[in-house]
This record gives structure tokens, C-alpha cells and sequence, in this order.
């Protein structure tokens, strides 16, 4: 029955690992056996009776729930400190480039966003220790991956309008500037592909907060 085992694993590929999948992938893979084992009693091959008993299987969306409950204020912090973290991890490393005018500029702006964003989680922090609080909320799972999506495709077409925006003259003369074609000028214009791998990688990590998550 491995092969069951297989394909109820490759069923639930892109769903978010938590307590709720897990227990349905069980209770799937359960049926399955138990189906293709009464095939067999009734004369089938194992091989017919595994394609029947796979055919008759109704798609992943409904066996899951898409609203799941989720420690809301757990994790907001989460992203909160993640976010912060990459822009101190940003700032450390743009400080070698202090040396020419246009990385000291960078880095300072990096360090004046980094901290303006500390002092923002620090209040936070103040303040949900003050209030107590630890909400929680139902989150859409399918909705999540939308997002996703559409913030790709969004800061995918802003990263080209400021690319071409900020380098019109590099770009159009590309065989006479193509040195001064650096990294400052790509920087801020990269800034909006970091944006939705940083949505991803926060949306992807709902399952650890999810309730009853272990």
C-alpha cells in the first residue's frame, strides 16, 4: 500500500503541513486501503482496483477547509520581527559601501528605516503587553496563495517601471554606459522583488500559528 501512501502525499503537496491536513490524509489514505483491500476480496487485481479506488477520490478542495483559525497577535509579532531582520540584515551588509557617496546614502536610508521600524515594534510590543492581547482569527488558506500571486505580478511591473524609470538614459545607451550601470541602480528598483518573496515567505509560515498546531 505504499503506493497509496505516495499518492495521498502528492494530493496534499501544496497544502500548508499542520494537525488538520495531517489527520486527513490519514483518514484519506485509510479509506483508499480499505477500498482497494474490498476490490481485491471481490476478484479485482490490485493494480485495477488501485486506479478505481484513486478515480472515485474527490479533489483536494473538498476534503479541506480553507478557513483556518489562526493565533493572530503570535503571528503579527513573527512578522513583525521577520520584516525587521531583513532590513537590519540589509543595512549590515550596505555598510562596506559607505566608501562611495552613493552607498553611504543607501546605507543611511536603510538605518533610518530599520529604525523607524524598531521603534514601531516597540511599541507594539508596549502595547500588546499593556492590552493582553492575543487574538485569534480565521484565515482563507486559498486566499493566501492568491495574494501571493498578485503581489508578484504587481511589484513584478513596478520593478520594470522604476528599472526604466531611474536608468532611461543607461538603458537606451547601454553600449556607452553599461559601467555605470551598478548595483545603485538596480537597488531601489529590486526593492519590489524583495517585497513579494517577503510576503511569501511570511504567508507560507501560517501553518506553524495555526490553532491546535503542533
Amino acid at each position: 500500500m505504499n503506493r497509496l501512501k505516495v499518492y495521498v502525499d502528492e494530493m496534499f503537496a501544496k497544502e500548508v503541513s499542520s494537525i488538520e491536513i495531517n489527520e486527513i490524509k490519514e483518514e484519506v489514505l485509510a479509506n483508499l486501503e480499505a477500498r482497494v483491500l474490498d476490490y481485491v476480496n471481490e476478484g479485482m487485481d490490485e493494480q485495477k482496483a488501485f486506479q478505481l479506488a484513486i478515480e472515485q477520490l474527490p479533489s483536494v478542495d473538498m476534503f479541506v477547509n480553507e478557513n483556518r483559525s489562526i493565533y493572530f497577535t503570535r503571528y503579527l509579532t513573527y512578522s513583525i520581527q521577520s520584516i525587521l531582520i531583513f532590513l537590519v540584515i540589509l543595512w549590515i551588509i550596505t555598510i562596506p559601501l559607505r566608501i562611495l557617496s552613493e552607498g553611504r546614502s543607501l546605507n543611511t536610508n536603510l538605518l533610518l528605516v530599520s529604525g523607524g521600524f524598531g521603534l514601531l515594534y516597540i511599541l507594539y510590543l508596549i502595547l500588546k503587553k499593556a492590552t493582553k492581547w492575543d487574538a485569534v482569527c480565521r484565515v482563507n488558506h486559498k486566499r493566501s496563495k492568491q495574494i501571493q500571486l498578485k503581489a508578484w505580478i504587481i511589484c513584478g511591473l513596478l520593478f520594470v517601471i522604476v528599472l526604466l524609470a531611474t536608468n532611461y538614459d543607461l538603458l537606451t545607451n547601454i553600449r556607452k554606459y553599461w559601467f555605470t550601470l551598478s548595483m545603485f541602480n538596480l537597488f531601489y528598483p529590486l526593492i519590489f522583488l524583495a517585497v513579494p518573496c517577503i510576503i511569501s515567505r511570511l504567508l507560507s509560515n501560517l501553518g506553524r500559528y495555526e490553532v491546535n498546531h503542533e
